[in-house]
């Protein structure tokens, strides 16, 4: 389910939110966000937060329920692909690969 949102998400659906942990980052806006983002109170700083969420964060994977799971993502979301990470390292090694052999030609 994470990565689906992923890979549906956009730079305007991320938002900056310290409502999980109780430090500052950047994930895909959920219900539970949205619901922090209007709460009259102070969010305890990290780890206290952290910790207070725990439940809900497990709860929520276990129901397949992304709402109330921390979905970090950076605004460069858009780039991802669906791919294994076999294919993802691949990739990544050809790249080396031929970086390699242009310096190489460089000396």
């Amino acid at each position: 389910m994470y990565k689906q949102k992923i890979l549906s998400a956009n730079e305007d659906t991320t938002e900056i939110t310290s409502a999980y942990s109780g430090k500052a980052a950047r994930g895909i806006q959920t219900k539970f966000m949205r619901d922090m983002h209007v709460y009259p109170g102070e969010i305890p700083p990290y780890p206290i937060q952290h910790v207070m969420t725990k439940d809900i964060r497990q709860a929520s994977a276990k129901a397949n329920n992304p709402e109330y799971m921390s979905l970090w993502a950076g605004q460069g979301l858009r780039l991802a692909k669906d791919q294994s990470a076999a294919a993802i390292i691949k990739e990544t090694m050809d790249q080396a690969k031929g970086l390699s052999c242009i310096l190489r030609g460089a000396e």
